[in-house]
């Protein structure tokens, strides 16, 4: 991959991550101020309903919004079919599956404030998920400026009115309102854009429509089993211990759910141009493997280490004193980060391999219902999150041995990586857990920093790395970034 290639990936990726870390701060943040503003109890009820609605939800996307960037990326297909495909799919879907939450929520036995949330809930997540196949449309038109623009206008939006809801002490109901107002409103701007800007309008085929949701169900169960790592332990412990504790288990493992956008946002860059790369070029996935694997794992242990360290100021400041039993949990937390770190998922997808990769999320799946039912009603949300990232530490696994056994990939750099980053994490765990009450906030994070830079710097990046960095970073190629990146993306590395 040349140096030009590597250049509008990792522009890209910083936009795409830039909007992305404004997205998960505005949800973080508004949990943060739904967490100070009520009860303990009621945020448990809070929580409680935007994990159910949140679960049920995802099921009225089935792999489409995949499928849709998939479609729009390999050009083969029309795109204004395959646009007028997915706004019938998902207008159907939305009926039936809102439908369906509502009658599971008179068999609940939630009380009467969550369900009615719920249901709110349940609207602001269907029109998020409508303006989310708009922003994929855009990322798989390459239109990362677009998307970002649009997905960080609609984030300060909902941010605004939720603050709004607080400030003016309008009640638990306006934190769901505000927001199913805000969320309407971007529908209208977003949709009114595409169709005013348009060249064709979409159309419509019954034959197509049809083939189209058969390929996208092995993207869609994958997206459904996705979302339900993150939603069975809330869902579980609200239904065994009440809601109250949910909302404890929620404030730590949001720290873990709200990460998992940096991996996402480097697939949503790398998905549309390892779609053009010949399925038997294996030494190009390869060296995407080590080279992004490499990358995303020095992120994940850094976070990881961090948040272990000083996850009980974080609590602390973040959502109060009286949330202080999710310190534990958030150091157990810690623990799984570097493990959602992985681009190996997004290889697998661009190699057509989605069965192979649904069967193991399957099993998965399994893996956490088990442990849950036995971890649950014995260690209460300890039990949820050690469930959940035990879950993950499976996926990772069995993503990488996969890759390995077979399809022939090596995997000694990714070891080598992760062995020599644990070892890092553990050394600076051994030299600042007995000094880190002794600095001040505000200085601790930044002497851990310094330390794990300096020790990737020595033991983890190689001169090759760094090199190329720096020509990526400061020397910028001739000709259109995008053209060129298409171009060479097929070609093989020459450093």
């Amino acid at each position: 991959m040349s140096q030009n290639a590597k250049k509008r990936i990792l522009f890209d990726s910083i936009i795409v991550t830039g909007a992305n870390i404004l997205d998960n701060a505005v949800f973080f943040i508004i949990n943060m101020m739904a967490a100070r503003y009520l009860s303990l109890d009621h945020y448990g009820e809070y929580m409680t309903a935007t994990g159910c609605a949140t679960f049920v939800i995802a099921f009225c996307d089935v792999g489409i919004n995949q499928n849709f960037i998939r479609a729009v990326s390999s050009g083969i297909l029309s795109i204004p079919r395959v646009t007028g495909t997915v706004i019938v799919l998902k207008s159907a879907l939305t009926i039936c599956t809102y439908g369906a939450l509502s009658a599971g929520l008179a068999f609940s036995g939630y009380p009467h404030a969550a369900v009615i949330m719920t249901l709110i809930f349940g609207g602001v997540r269907l029109c998020s998920d409508y303006l989310k196949t708009f922003f994929d449309y855009f990322d798989a038109r390459r239109l990362f400026r677009l998307s970002t623009l649009c997905k960080s206008a609609f984030s300060i939006l909902l941010l605004s009115v939720s603050a709004a809801a607080v400030y003016y002490d309008r009640g638990m109901y306006s934190l769901f309102t505000y927001r199913l107002a805000a969320a309407l409103v971007m529908i209208v701007i977003v949709l009114s854009v595409i169709l005013i800007t348009a060249k064709r309008r979409p159309e419509f085929s019954g034959s197509f429509t049809i083939s189209f949701l058969k390929e996208s169900i092995p993207f869609g169960i994958s997206s459904t089993l996705s979302n339900a790592y993150q939603r069975v332990g809330i869902i579980l412990l609200s239904i065994i211990q009440g809601t109250a504790v949910s909302g404890i288990y929620s404030n730590a493992i949001l720290f873990f759910t709200s990460l998992l956008f940096l991996p996402k946002s480097v697939s949503r860059v790398l998905l549309p141009l390892l779609y053009r790369i010949d399925n038997g070029r294996i030494d190009l996935f390869q060296k995407a493997l080590d080279t992004y694997g490499r990358i995303m794992a020095i992120g994940g242990y850094y976070i990881a280490l961090v948040f272990f360290l000083f996850g009980d100021r974080l609590i602390n400041i973040l959502f109060g004193d009286k949330y202080a039993d999710s310190v534990p949990l958030l150091r157990i937390v810690s623990l799984g980060i570097p493990f959602i770190f992985t681009v190996s998922d997004s290889i697998m997808i661009a190699l057509e391999r989605q069965k192979d990769k649904v069967r193991i999320e399957v099993a998965a799946f399994l893996v956490m219902i088990a442990s849950s039912a036995i971890l649950v009603p014995i260690l209460s949300a300890t039990g949820a999150v050690i469930s959940i990232i035990g879950t993950y530490i499976f996926l990772y696994a069995a993503y990488h041995l996969y890759l390995k056994f077979k399809l022939g990939m090596s995997l000694k750099c990714v070891f080598r990586v992760n062995k020599v980053l644990c070892a890092i994490s553990a050394g600076g765990i051994i030299i600042f857990e007995p000094l880190i009450h002794h600095f001040e906030f505000r200085s601790g994070p930044v002497l851990v920093s310094v330390y794990f830079a300096l020790m990737v710097f020595f033991f983890v990046l190689s001169r090759n790395d760094i090199a190329s960095l720096h020509a990526i970073v400061f020397k910028s190629g001739k000709g259109a970034p995008e053209k060129q990146a298409e171009k060479t993306i097929q070609e093989p590395s020459r450093t």
